[in-house]
């Protein structure tokens, strides 16, 4: 593991743990040793855009066929894909990952050429539902390349690496740093199993790499309103904008989209966040911009869902956020109130059923992986006067319209109607 903790732009805690490589047992170190982080690219995406915003070459709510030369995406339901539905995963795009990476650096095609020809198709209509998309946040990469005339790694390395002196980051590894680069692995029982390196071709939504050192400079530049030892990355209006949350299904969701960010809450107190999960990489960037915290983790043992890892990272946050605030854990604990059991809008057995999530190919060839299981699926079933989800072994309590209260998780849950 390579983990940095901040406040403001102090480094409270920063540490290597383990080994980068099995083979020759090279120690983790915080300031050499780098980590692919995955869907935390898509914050560097997100800084990317707005500072295109900041300089009036963008508008987040035109029409994105507005900025793209190479090729057109397709409006089929009338109202138009926006920068900032692209930004909240919002736009309605299918699911696709058959073919999106190759296994050798030669065969990589340009951002453009590979969405032409395979950027999946809008299946409903934006701003509607959230669907996770890979292949939106490409298309992001794609517009700046477009607006400003450079490579989206080359906009990213001149605009945001160079003035935060990210000397060991980018999206394309970096040949002189060549033994720096940590070996990934999938956890099998008491088997580490190395991943062999691929290159993915809508890059900008997950290949970026770092460091934990150069990371805390990234963190830094956030809790200091876009401000780096004296280099305005981005103005701090628009760090708030970035961090006003910018979609939720419902009203009292816990966690809604900001702008290349998602917002969680840790006993009330606001999290601004985002993880990513690649190739045995299992990453977490968390800020808390109330108390200016800054946290960054990533491991190289597995990132597949409920692994040891994954579990790991979860409790270890936990813990740590109880250590640095008792005095927000205290107060959430004095003030919890279970709410009073109310009606719902329909009988309880209407919402008994299968539920899928959103994220899984409906058009494309990818939909086959259906079969195998790779749509996680859960099951809710009426009990009594609650529902039950018994994947998750959750009760929801019904509160009122469509919405209950989960005593599991200790927060809202809403089911929407469609046709």
């Amino acid at each position: 593991a390579t983990f940095v903790l901040m406040r403001g732009d102090s480094i409270l805690h920063m540490s290597g743990y383990g080994i980068a490589d099995v083979e020759s047992k090279t120690k983790v170190n915080n300031e050499l040793s780098i980590f692919r982080i995955a869907s935390i690219s898509k914050t560097f995406v997100g800084t990317a855009i707005m500072q295109l915003y900041e300089k009036g070459k963008v508008k987040l709510d035109d029409d994105i066929n507005n900025y793209l030369k190479t090729f057109q995406i397709e409006n089929k339901f009338g109202n138009p894909i926006t920068l900032k539905l692209l930004l909240t995963h919002t736009a309605g795009f299918d699911e696709r990952n058959i073919g999106s990476a190759v296994k050798t650096e030669k065969n990589v095609i340009s951002l453009a050429q590979y969405l032409k020809k395979r950027m999946p198709p809008q299946i409903r209509p934006a701003g509607e539902a959230l669907t996770y998309s890979n292949h939106g946040f490409a298309l992001l990469g794609l517009i700046v390349e477009e607006v400003s005339g450079l490579s989206f790694d080359e906009y990213v390395t001149k605009s945001i690496l160079k003035p935060l002196r990210m000397n060991s980051s980018g999206f394309v590894r970096i040949p002189e740093l060549k033994k720096n680069y940590v070996t990934s692995y999938l956890q099998k029982e008491n088997r580490l199993i190395p991943y062999q390196l691929n290159f993915s071709l809508d890059y900008p939504a997950g290949s970026f790499n770092s460091t934990a050192s150069d990371m805390s400079h990234y963190i830094s530049m956030y809790l200091n309103n876009g401000n780096f030892k004296g280099n305005q990355i981005l103005d701090s209006t628009t760090v708030i904008k970035m961090h006003k949350t910018a979609f939720k299904h419902y009203e009292e969701a816990d966690g809604g989209w900001l702008l290349g960010f998602y917002e969680s809450h840790w006993n009330g107190l606001k999290i601004v966040e985002h993880g990513g999960d690649i190739q045995g990489f299992a990453s977490e960037l968390l800020l808390i911009p109330e108390k200016n915290i800054g946290l960054f983790l990533s491991v190289n043992a597995s990132a597949i869902p409920g692994s040891k890892s994954r579990i790991f990272i979860r409790s270890f946050i936990d813990n740590l956020w109880g250590k640095l605030m008792p005095d927000v854990l205290a107060e959430k604990e004095k003030l919890k109130i279970i709410p009073e059991m109310g009606s719902v809008a329909e009988p309880l057995k209407t919402f008994s059923g299968t539920y899928r999530f959103t994220r899984y190919a409906q058009t494309t060839i990818d939909k086959l992986a259906v079969l195998i299981g790779f749509a996680p699926e859960v099951e809710i079933i009426s009990k009594g006067d609650t529902l039950e989800i018994l994947e998750w072994n959750d009760k929801l309590i019904p509160i009122s319209d469509l919405t209950f209260y989960s005593t599991k998780y200790d927060n809202y849950m809403a089911f929407g109607r469609n046709s």
